[in-house]
């Protein structure tokens, strides 16, 4: 299952890049994100691994493992996200407009067991909307 988001934010594509692959901002707009831990390799560097710890809302702690692919400074970010059931990989564009950058994020998905995936019409449009939620906070962010 494939979805695509985009938004317009206006930073600089250096700044846009470098907050979007810092750990600890995550916690000002991706929903319930708590702390990422590093587990192996250069943080948010090619092959470098960690977990991302999300606080549900009844209190309990999803971890979700994380691994990069590929990164090109102020260009893109190719990551997988890897939870129980579900496992996506994502690029992360980021598109130099000048005073402003273009993010656009592809992302793929799937779940584990493939039986799950007959949700996947339904979830489709609850994930990208979250997606797209969480982008409109960093864009915020950034724009203070």
């Amino acid at each position: 299952m494939k979805f695509d988001v985009k938004i317009n934010v206006n930073r600089p594509v250096a700044e846009v890049y470098k907050k979007m692959l810092d750990a600890n901002f995550m916690t000002k707009w991706e929903t319930n994100f708590k702390a990422y831990k590093q587990t192996g390799g250069r943080k948010r560097m090619k092959g470098g691994t960690g977990v991302r710890l999300y606080e549900e809302a009844d209190g309990s702690t999803t971890k979700i493992k994380e691994e990069t692919f590929e990164v090109n400074k102020n260009q893109s970010w190719r990551y997988h996200l890897q939870a129980d059931n579900f496992g996506t990989e994502v690029l992360c564009q980021f598109l130099d407009q000048g005073e402003t950058t273009v993010i656009k994020e592809s992302s793929d998905l799937y779940f584990r067991p493939r039986i799950l995936s007959v949700f996947a019409v339904f979830m489709k449009g609850a994930m990208k909307k979250r997606r797209m939620e969480d982008l409109k906070k960093f864009k915020a962010e950034l724009e203070k």
